[in-house]
């Protein structure tokens, strides 16, 4: 990743904090907008970068944190560029597909694990934001006590905004979820009774809808 693009994507996202803090009720529009858009990836990364950003300033993140967020909502499945089309875009996955998937974490990783121009937390959005509390999560399949303190806050609520926009999009052939449905879903995927272990911290889980709940009827 070049440094005027990381550049830009800096200034991208201070102008989405600025529009966030002015009124951040309104913002949610410009995410239902952007769903409408053609190119699938990169309207689902611009829809974590905006929504991320909403989340940090909802939750009084310093300034530099909430800048953090937001470009690593960006740049986060930037590992997807090395995967083919082929594969991204097919309905139902084989093992060796799906670990081809999985990998993106850890390639968009190295895109960036040496670039002095990104954060270290956004570093870590990339690599870590599928990693859940149940083991079921990727690159490291952490357990409850791993992802509680190997997955800094700040990433574990970007990977709570990358599901939230993944079920709340519409897909070729599917409807996406209304918001409150998702959010229903995400807290039964704690709280579900045959869940015996947390796929997400109740507390993380507690002040993502807090932060977001004005969207819940949108």
């Amino acid at each position: 990743i070049g440094r005027g693009t990381i550049d830009k994507s800096r200034t991208l996202v201070d102008r989405i904090i600025a529009d966030t803090e002015k009124n951040s009720d309104g913002t949610f529009d410009v995410v239902s907008k952007l769903k409408d858009m053609d190119d699938y990836y990169y309207n689902h990364s611009m829809n974590v970068a905006i929504l991320a950003s909403i989340l940090g300033s909802r939750l009084d993140f310093k300034p530099e944190l909430k800048s953090a967020m937001g470009v690593g909502g960006l740049f986060h499945d930037i590992g997807y560029t090395s995967v083919s089309k082929d594969i991204l875009h097919k309905a139902r996955l084989n093992d060796s597909e799906f670990d081809i998937i999985k990998s993106h974490t850890h390639v968009g990783y190295k895109f960036v694990e040496k670039n002095p121009r990104m954060h270290d937390i956004e570093k870590r959005i990339i690599l870590l934001h599928h990693e859940r509390g149940d083991g079921e999560g990727y690159p490291y399949g952490f357990d409850i006590d791993q992802y509680q303190n190997n997955v800094p806050r700040e990433v574990r609520f970007l990977g709570l905004v990358d599901v939230f926009i993944l079920l709340t999009t519409a897909k070729p052939g599917e409807n996406g979820m209304m918001p409150k449905e998702a959010m229903r879903l995400m807290v039964n995927m704690i709280h579900a009774p045959y869940k015996n272990k947390y796929s997400f911290l109740p507390a993380d889980i507690r002040d993502f809808l807090r932060a977001l709940g004005f969207i819940i009827n949108k």
